[in-house]
């Protein structure tokens, strides 16, 4: 995860959360409930959501590339 600040407002408040329970965008049966890792900006709200390692083969595997 990133240690940047935040990318909309430059903001250094930021607070995370780790094993947040997926979206339901990225549910995917076979792969249960996947837990993701938040980061949330103090100052904006933005909010960042991280994929842990071990799904990214099968996000790029079944999602298209930009």
């Amino acid at each position: 995860m990133t240690t940047k600040p935040c990318r909309n407002c430059g903001s250094s408040d930021l607070y995370t959360k780790k094993n947040v329970i997926g979206s339901i965008v990225l549910w995917v049966p076979t792969w249960g409930r996947p837990k993701f890792e938040m980061l949330v900006c103090g100052n904006c709200g933005l909010i960042e959501w991280f994929v842990p390692a071990h799904l990214l083969p099968k996000i790029k595997k079944k999602w298209g590339k930009v």
